[in-house]
Order: C-alpha cells, then sequence, then structure tokens
C-alpha cells in the first residue's frame, strides 16, 4: 500500500504490512470513525477538513489485525488512497472502469445526475415512534454523502446486469465485458467470515466486496446494505446460476421483507414443496413481530416524553456553533422551548435528557445520543457528544 500514501502524515503510523486487500477485506485493523461520519452521514467533506480527520484520526490495532471486521472504512481508505494517487475520483473511476462498459445506463454515483436525468428517485421513509405512521425520513443521501462503501443509485435492470456479469465471470450477453480473472478473485474467499444475520448466517468467507456462504444446500454469494430508510440485497447461486437483488425504501421492515422475497424466489426457483404455506406463515410472524416492535417504539416515546428539561439557563445560553477538529462542525439553534441540532445533513430536534445540562438527539434516526454541555465561568464553552469534545466558536 505504500505506493499510495506518498505524502500524507499519518499521526498514527500506518504499518508497512498492511496491503489494499487487507481494506478490501476488512482485516486492515484500521479505523477512522470521524471519516466514516463525514463521508456516509453528515457530508462534511471540505476537502482540507477530510484531509486532516484522514490523517489524524486513522488508528491501527495490531490485535484486530488479521481479523475479519467489517466496516466501511476500508473502502473509505482506499477510495481516498486512489483520489490521492491518480488524481481521480472514485466515482470518475467507477464510471469508467464500470459502469460504462457494461452499460449501465440508468446508475450514477451522483444524486444531483439522477435529478437532473429527471430520474425517479426512491424516498426514504421509516416508522415514526411519536405519531405510530410511516414518515420520510430526514437523512438522506445527497452528493457529499455518497460514499464509496455506499453510494449508488440503479435501476432494477442495470442491477440485473450487474449480477449475470458477476454469475458469468465477467460475461454479458455472451460479451466479456469484466476481465474474468478479476471476477473470480472478487468472489474468492480471503478471511473467515461468520455472520449471526439472516437470511444466509453461519460460517462463511469474505471475497472483494462479497461474502461467501451457504443457503440450505446451495453456495450463495452476496452482499446486503443499508441507509437510513433503504435496504438492498443482492445474491445469486453460482451453481445454480440464479441471482436475486431487492432493494427497499422502509425501515425497519424494509429490510426482513427483503431478505424473504428473496429466499422466497430461491425456494421457488429450487423448486421447494409447500413454499407458500411456508412463507405465509413467515409474513404473519414477521407482520407480528413488527406490531409488537412498533408498540415498542412507542411506549419508549412516550417515556422520554414525560422528562423535562434539566437546564441551568435560558435556551440560547446554548445556542451556537460547536467544532471537533477531526468530526466537524455542530450547530445548536434555540427554538421556543426546544433545540435543533444540524450535523451537516444530519438534522434532530432534540429532547429532554436526565442529567443537568443535557440534551437527547438522534442525529442518525433510530439511534439515540446525549450532549453534555460544559460551563465555565456562567459560560458555555464546549460540549461532549460520545466522548468527542466539541469546543464552542466565539
Amino acid at each position: 500500500m505504500n505506493k499510495y500514501l506518498s505524502g500524507i502524515q499519518f499521526k498514527n503510523p500506518i504499518p508497512d504490512k498492511i496491503t489494499v486487500r487487507d481494506l478490501l477485506t476488512h482485516t486492515s485493523g484500521l479505523r477512522n470513525d470521524p471519516v466514516t461520519n463525514r463521508l456516509a452521514f453528515t457530508g462534511q467533506i471540505d476537502e482540507g477538513e477530510i484531509a486532516r480527520a484522514f490523517a489524524a484520526g486513522t488508528t491501527f490495532a495490531d490485535a484486530n489485525y488479521g481479523k475479519y471486521r467489517y466496516t466501511n472504512f476500508g473502502y473509505n481508505f482506499y477510495g481516498i488512497l486512489l483520489e490521492h494517487h491518480l488524481k481521480m475520483k472514485w466515482q470518475e473511476l467507477v464510471q469508467k472502469r464500470i459502469f460504462d462498459p457494461m452499460g449501465m445506463k440508468h446508475t450514477t454515483t451522483y444524486t444531483s445526475k439522477a435529478r437532473a436525468k429527471k430520474w425517479t428517485i426512491a424516498a426514504p421513509y421509516m416508522f415514526d415512534a411519536q405519531t405510530e405512521k410511516t414518515i420520510r425520513a430526514v437523512l438522506v443521501k445527497n452528493d457529499n454523502n455518497m460514499q464509496s462503501a455506499g453510494g449508488i443509485f440503479s435501476s432494477i435492470e442495470d442491477i440485473g446486469r450487474w449480477l449475470n456479469m458477476n454469475m458469468n465471470d465477467g460475461k454479458l450477453n455472451g460479451k466479456q465485458v469484466m476481465p474474468a480473472d478479476l471476477i473470480r478473485a472478487a468472489k474468492t474467499g480471503y478471511t473467515i467470515s461468520t455472520r449471526n444475520d439472516i437470511p444466509f448466517p453461519g460460517d462463511g468467507e469474505y471475497g472483494l466486496g462479497w461474502q461467501i456462504g451457504k443457503y440450505k444446500n446451495e453456495k450463495v454469494i452476496f452482499h446486503h446494505g443499508g441507509f437510513t430508510g433503504y435496504s438492498s440485497h443482492f445474491s445469486y447461486l453460482p451453481e445454480r446460476k440464479i441471482a436475486v437483488a431487492v432493494v427497499t425504501n422502509h425501515e425497519p421492515v424494509g429490510v426482513r421483507v427483503g431478505h424473504m422475497i428473496a429466499t422466497y424466489a430461491y425456494d421457488w426457483w429450487l423448486g421447494m414443496e409447500g413454499v407458500d404455506a411456508d412463507y405465509d406463515k413467515q409474513l404473519q410472524t414477521l407482520f407480528d413481530q413488527y406490531e409488537t416492535r412498533k408498540k415498542q417504539a412507542h411506549t419508549s416515546f412516550v417515556e422520554r416524553s414525560k422528562r423535562t428539561w434539566q437546564l441551568s439557563k435560558p435556551f440560547a445560553a446554548y445556542a451556537g456553533k460547536y467544532t471537533n477538529e477531526l468530526f466537524g462542525t455542530m450547530e445548536i439553534t434555540a427554538k421556543e422551548n426546544a433545540f435543533e441540532v444540524r450535523m451537516g445533513n444530519a438534522i434532530a430536534i432534540a429532547t429532554p435528557y436526565t442529567e443537568k445540562d443535557t440534551i437527547r438527539v438522534e442525529l442518525v434516526p433510530g439511534q439515540g445520543d446525549v450532549i453534555g454541555f460544559k460551563d465555565v465561568d456562567g459560560k458555555f464553552v464546549s460540549l461532549n457528544l460520545g466522548g468527542m469534545a466539541f469546543t464552542r466558536v466565539p
């Protein structure tokens, strides 16, 4: 990997033994939460700020080296290195090396291009615990948070082309559009991975972006993904030449529904007996679980709504801009008996918390965090979010 690192001065040295393959198989032992948060969620990706966060925030744990530990950062890291080395963004590389040769004309890494072409974009939806209704998700994908580990809009036809090409070692409609050895390398297992998640749990291997596992007695190659209000299921049975893609735009039930549709398709094509009756039962179970989960979420919201503000000063005293060199900038605006908290694309209305001078926020919907303010000589000079200190801008 050293050839890509020229001119980058890391605060914590990157060992020479780490390779590009380590990055792509989640075995590098590297971590950088500030960069992954900026690229996937907040979109605070000013070139200078990202460079500083990348160089200062990357850490290495030798105990994790060589061990599979799924993280977006390996792919983020490689994307940054490629841009540094080739002077070309990862989006341009994907367009040139994959989308164009494969004729994927309805696929893009830019939301702005999809909108400019007037494509229909599936909006993200989620269950709202307060109203007990499905609502549009507040956190959305824009150009600035379409990142190299999860930033592509595509059509089902283009996804079908992608899966067909992978199933057929780089061939599409009889034409070799990708090198066969490259495609075979991507679905070769390089490290052991164990997954407990449906629908393909158990021991398996990880290739280059592909999981390799078992579905019943069949070898399955797969990868799933998700973002607030979105989920995707891509998989195929290489020995049967059957592939399934399911994309959904609802959280949380969309994830389970997507996997259920995928395994139903496999069971149907494989000629399993009693498929419809089996899936009728599974669907009813899922429905019951979802109803229970909605009630639990609403009950939790009702309990939190009983809290009162534990603030020692007027709301305006807490408002302002706070910065963290690695994680970026947070803006807190005082509303009438409320706060709006914003970190780039991530926006939340704060609610009371139980300790003095604290508030609760969900900058990523469904993930609650506590913000605590620090008072020095009668003024709030900083805040703490999940152990990260943000200094108030005068």
